[in-house]
């Protein structure tokens, strides 16, 4: 135990020597028995110092990790590349396995709150492993813990394995889920009289409160994706419903609320009791929007729907308005909360019991709650003023989208309008109105002119952004002249606030109504030209509002046509335009530029000629970052940058797909974005150095290629016809390729390259292989594949009739398309296509191909089936 300490202390060191032995020291002890539990011994320690306690069970989270089991995830080429034995060796034995299962439950009754966390992760990946079948002992452990006789820290342990046992099952099929149903069965109802307990202990008491979190995250886990039986016996669900509502109305402690002493809204925003409350309303908002509007669906009976619609539904939507009203009158509420109660509130927009209490209080929940929650808050201007990067990728970032109060409550309201148009629509848009006329003339007494026009400028900042969710549903009720008031009134006249956000808010409004004014000339006129002179403004996230703004004036994407109108504004100032977007995108980098400059690709197709160059090198600077930020997330696997990442690299390649369109009539910029574009295609085809983000961009990059490829000059990309072949090989299960992605590819090479065909015959070969490995697969093969090699083949024959290069392989042909003929259980698209290659043959040489058929016994007959199809 001494040499063990000593090794976990030294890979603490500073020095990298000492780490380095302290490290190789450690893995000579991993192979000695009893390591995992001495490795626990130490952890749970009280004579040992904190930093020797967190190493040791950092290393024994890892050693479960790696050495529990083979892992599933890994690749087959992974299990090729190592001898299977050599991974059996270095498992762990059931000598040590065994004594860890039993203890780690137990352990987490004594583990602080630095080493839980690690004790947590070992537990999770062995009930992956192992439960039930090899940890049969689990379940008991964990409901000797689930009773109000036994110390706090024994419940919390239990709970806290009970919640991660039940997040193992949490997206797992029916099938896959039967051993939850013990659980569920066996631990539900003892945890009722622990969540009453929680709610009668002190405020104050945190323990009591960290295992109510637990115990509603048990709940949340347990009702996620069924109802089990026992909640759906008479009054089950009434009484847990009634406990959360509990948790919502309870009491929060000083600690939760900003002070003197304490200020930071974030600090008491963390506070416990306001997880609590969180957790309490996702779990009511799943039982209703889950179970009680989609019951049939899943599988609840209709009394218990209708449990939750009428009975339910009403009494949490009675609690959550008047925590909503409460925070409107200046109470704390955290904005997480808040969040989730309004996500509650719209799904009780379509319930009928509940909007039978909601009607009455609709408009006053949407002009002193949700509005209110629009403004551009202290926190707003902070970021705007300390870091615009940062304001921009949190207003465009969809992922935030999930926690963000903005989006909520202008969901909410959007929810409002839509489906209680006659009780919300028309009142809310004079509501916000109303606001941006009485903002013009209100002073508010105490605040100088300038305060004043700053407080002003807040509320129509979130007038704006509601009345940007509405355009739709404002012009499908005859609400379009209105809106063209608003804009000329209001929106086109912030576009000169002294208030840079208000100005951001107001071109980002005129974008999201660019489809509607468009209708009227004069209007549409005047957005264009506030549009443009924002791009010139002294803030930011303003300018890059404007190009986003912009492009959605300029092109109308429901018909996929330009607007002239707004085109012909543009023109005489497209240089620059695209100058002050190539700025923003070294400023920046947002995908939102490069799906506007996309747009402007597309409108101004006919005018780029002496933007191309620039316009591709620029898209390709800003493909090529995100690629490096593609590796890095890959090493760190940071998933969310990653997503986010391939998400933008997508859209560069989508603009230079567009971009090499516009230019195809131009041999001299069609052929520089062929030099230009191929080594990276390349190398991304290839899935060499860069493999990691092929099956997220490879359809893209084919799509590329593709239009790269439409012209008769191919000497620059006839690096790509390799890969694209060996893409068409692939036809893994999982794969996002199919071989009809790279068809018309491979098809502009045969059409465009002819010459090079007749005289390599490497690049036939290639194609034929790709015919010869679908076609000789047989019914294993999908349908749509034989159709797309019969077609290449088809294509191939027709352009390669002069020269003889195919003479070998029409035999070959004729063999493996007349199975395909005889088949009576391929498709009739099918069978036309292999009989439309024996035409191919005989054109491509007569005679060869009727001797070829007579030496195969291949019955002429065939051919009047062709006929008879005609």
């Amino acid at each position: 135990m001494a040499s063990l300490y000593e090794a976990l202390v030294g890979t603490l060191s500073m020095s990298q020597d000492v780490r380095m032995a302290a490290e190789h020291r450690l893995l000579e002890l991993g192979c000695g028995q009893m390591f995992p539990m001495s490795l626990l011994c130490i952890v749970l320690s009280e004579d040992v110092d904190m930093a020797a306690r967190q190493a040791a069970s950092i290393t024994l989270k890892n050693l479960v990790l790696k050495r529990w089991a083979i892992s599933e995830n890994r690749s087959a080429p992974a299990r090729e590349a190592v001898d299977l034995a050599d991974l059996m060796d270095n498992l762990l034995s059931e000598e040590d396995k065994d004594p860890l299962r039993s203890a780690l439950v137990s352990a987490l009754s004594k583990a602080d709150n630095f080493t839980r966390p690690q004790i947590v992760q070992a537990l999770k990946h062995v009930i992956h492993c192992d439960y039930p079948q090899h940890f049969p002992s689990l379940l008991p452990q964990i409901q000797q813990g689930l009773s109000t006789q036994v110390p706090l820290y024994e419940i919390r342990a239990a709970v806290t394995a009970l919640r991660t046992l039940l997040r193992n099952y949490l997206f797992f099929s029916a099938a896959q889920r039967e051993a939850q149903q013990t659980v569920v069965a066996t631990c539900l109802p003892p945890l009722i009289p622990l969540l009453e307990a929680s709610l009668t202990s002190s405020v104050d008491d945190n323990g009591a409160t960290e295992i109510q979190k637990i115990i509603i995250k048990c709940v949340r886990a347990t009702v996620h994706q069924e109802l089990h039986p026992i909640l759906q016996e008479e009054g089950a669900l009434t009484g847990i419903s009634d406990l959360l509502c509990q948790v919502l109305a309870r009491p929060v402690p000083k600690g939760a609320i900003p002070s003197a002493e304490q200020p930071d809204k974030g600090t008491a925003a963390e506070h416990v009791v306001w997880k609590c409350k969180k957790n309490a309303a996702l779990v009511l908002q799943r039982l209703v929007r889950k179970y009680g509007l989609r019951g049939k669906q899943e599988g609840v009976g209709e009394d218990v729907s209708r449990v939750l619609r009428e009975q339910v539904a009403p009494r949490v939507l009675e609690l959550v308005l008047n925590i909503l009203k409460a925070r409107s009158q200046g109470e704390f509420v955290p904005d997480r909360v808040c969040v989730e109660l309004c996500n509650f509130v719209r799904v009780c927009v379509s319930v009928k019991a509940a909007w039978a209490c909601l009607k009455p209080f609709a408009m006053s929940l949407i002009e002193g709650s949700l509005l209110p929650m629009l403004i551009f808050s202290e926190n707003d201007k902070e970021i705007w003023q300390d870091d615009p990067q940062e304001f921009i990728r949190k207003e465009n970032d969809v992922m935030d989208e999930f926690e963000s109060l903005h989006a909520s409550a202008t969901g909410l309201i959007r929810e409002l309008c839509w489906k209680r148009a006659t009780t919300c629509l028309a009142p809310t848009l004079e509501l916000c109105i109303g606001v941006c006329e009485k903002s013009k003339c209100i002073h508010p007494t105490g605040y100088t002119m300038r305060e004043s026009e700053m407080m002003c400028a807040e509320r129509r900042h979130g007038v704006m952004q509601c009345v940007g969710e509405l355009p739709d549903l404002i012009s499908q009720a005859g609400g379009h002249e209105r809106l063209l008031w608003f804009t000329r009134g209001h929106v086109l006249a912030d576009m000169q606030s002294k208030a840079g956000h208000l100005r951001y808010r107001a071109c980002w409004l005129l974008g999201k109504l660019a489809e509607y004014l468009a209708k009227d000339p004069v209007v549409l006129n005047e957005a264009v030209s506030a549009v443009l002179a924002a791009l010139q403004d002294q803030d930011l996230p303003v300018r890059f509002q404007a190009i986003v703004a912009m492009g959605a004036l300029i092109f109308d994407t429901a018909s996929h046509i330009p607007r002239v109108q707004a085109t012909t504004a543009l023109l005489p100032v497209l240089p620059q335009v695209l100058d002050q977007l190539f700025a923003l995108m070294d400023a920046v980098g947002s995908d939102e530029l490069i799906a506007a400059l996309d747009l402007l690709i597309e409108a101004f197709s006919e005018h780029l000629a002496p933007y191309a160059q620039g316009l591709a090198q620029r898209i390709s600077e800003h493909l090529m970052r995100l690629v490096g930020v593609m590796r890095s997330s890959a090493e760190v696997d940071a998933e969310e940058e990653n997503f986010e990442a391939v998400f933008g690299a997508s859209q560069c390649l989508c603009a230079l797909v567009t971009l090499a369109s516009s230019v195809k009539s131009s041999p001299e910029l069609h052929s520089m974005l062929q030099a230009n574009l191929t080594p990276f295609l390349v190398s991304l085809l290839s899935r060499g150095e860069d493999s990691f983000i092929g099956e997220e961009l490879i359809e893209d990059a084919v799509q590329l290629t593709r239009a790269l490829t439409c012209t008769k000059n191919l000497q620059a990309v006839l690096p790509l016809f390799q890969p694209i072949v060996q893409l068409a090989l692939v036809q893994e299960e999982d794969s996002v390729m199919a071989l009809a992605s790279c068809v018309p590819t491979l098809k502009n090479f045969i059409s465009n390259a002819t010459p090079l065909f007749l005289s390599q015959k490497e690049y036939s070969e290639g194609i034929l292989g790709i015919v010869h490995h679908v076609l000789s697969e047989g019914m294993d093969a999908d349908e749509r594949d034989f159709v797309d090699a019969c077609s290449l083949a088809q294509d191939l024959l027709l352009a390669l009739r002069w020269g003889g290069c195919l003479d070998a392989h029409v035999p070959v042909l004729l063999r493996l398309v007349n199975d395909l003929v005889t088949c009576e259980e391929l498709g009739e698209d099918c069978r036309r296509e292999a009989l439309k290659v024996h035409a191919a043959c005989l054109y491509y040489n007569a005679s060869l191909t009727m001797s070829s058929l007579t030496a195969q016994d291949i019955p002429f007959s065939i051919l009047k089936l062709f006929l008879d199809d005609a």
